[in-house]
Protein backbone atom coordinates (compact mmCIF):
# COMPACT_ATOMS: atom_id res chain seq x y z
CA UNK A 1 0.00 0.00 0.00
CA UNK A 2 2.54 2.63 -1.30
CA UNK A 3 2.38 4.97 -3.94
CA UNK A 4 4.68 7.40 -6.12
CA UNK A 5 7.43 6.53 -3.70
CA UNK A 6 10.97 4.49 -4.10
CA UNK A 7 13.59 3.02 -2.24
CA UNK A 8 11.30 2.11 0.85
CA UNK A 9 11.80 -0.08 3.62
CA UNK A 10 9.31 -1.39 6.22
CA UNK A 11 6.66 0.94 4.45
CA UNK A 12 2.79 0.99 5.08
CA UNK A 13 0.78 2.87 3.43
CA UNK A 14 2.86 5.56 2.12
CA UNK A 15 2.58 7.95 -0.65
CA UNK A 16 5.36 10.09 -2.19
CA UNK A 17 8.18 9.20 -0.32
CA UNK A 18 11.99 8.14 -1.01
CA UNK A 19 14.62 6.12 0.63
CA UNK A 20 12.34 6.19 3.60
CA UNK A 21 12.30 3.44 6.59
CA UNK A 22 9.67 2.68 9.21
CA UNK A 23 6.75 5.10 7.80
CA UNK A 24 2.91 4.43 7.92
CA UNK A 25 0.99 7.08 6.30
CA UNK A 26 4.55 9.02 5.63
CA UNK A 27 4.73 9.39 9.81
CA UNK A 28 7.95 8.00 10.95
CA UNK A 29 7.86 5.61 13.84
CA UNK A 30 10.38 3.63 15.89
CA UNK A 31 10.92 -0.02 14.16
CA UNK A 32 9.40 -1.26 17.49
CA UNK A 33 6.03 1.14 16.91
CA UNK A 34 6.19 0.11 13.44
CA UNK A 35 5.59 -3.56 14.20
CA UNK A 36 3.68 -3.03 16.86
CA UNK A 37 0.84 -0.79 14.87
CA UNK A 38 1.04 -2.89 11.51
CA UNK A 39 0.26 -5.80 13.77
CA UNK A 40 -2.45 -3.95 14.92
CA UNK A 41 -3.69 -2.95 11.73
CA UNK A 42 -3.77 -6.21 9.92
CA UNK A 43 -5.20 -8.33 12.83
CA UNK A 44 -8.15 -5.94 13.31
CA UNK A 45 -10.94 -5.05 10.63
CA UNK A 46 -11.97 -2.00 11.45
CA UNK A 47 -8.82 -0.06 12.03
CA UNK A 48 -7.44 -1.61 8.72
CA UNK A 49 -10.78 -0.35 6.97
CA UNK A 50 -10.05 3.51 8.99
CA UNK A 51 -6.18 2.86 7.11
CA UNK A 52 -7.50 2.45 3.81
CA UNK A 53 -9.99 5.58 4.24
CA UNK A 54 -7.01 7.40 5.40
CA UNK A 55 -4.40 5.84 3.02
CA UNK A 56 -7.17 6.83 -0.17
CA UNK A 57 -7.63 10.45 1.46
CA UNK A 58 -3.71 11.03 1.42
CA UNK A 59 -3.41 9.48 -2.05
CA UNK A 60 -5.97 12.16 -3.25
CA UNK A 61 -4.91 15.16 -1.29
CA UNK A 62 -1.38 14.90 -3.09
CA UNK A 63 -0.34 16.03 -6.40
CA UNK A 64 1.38 12.88 -8.88
CA UNK A 65 2.37 12.85 -12.59
CA UNK A 66 0.47 11.45 -14.96
CA UNK A 67 2.77 9.42 -16.77
CA UNK A 68 7.25 9.17 -17.10
CA UNK A 69 8.34 7.84 -20.18
CA UNK A 70 11.78 7.65 -21.07
CA UNK A 71 13.87 6.78 -23.79
CA UNK A 72 10.97 6.24 -25.98
CA UNK A 73 10.16 6.65 -29.91
CA UNK A 74 7.07 7.06 -31.73
CA UNK A 75 4.85 7.06 -29.06
CA UNK A 76 1.75 8.64 -28.38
Amino acid sequence: YCSFSRNLKNCFGCVHLENKSYHILNKQYTPEQYQEKTKMLLSNSVAFQDFLDRYNALVLSLSHKYNTIQNSENIS
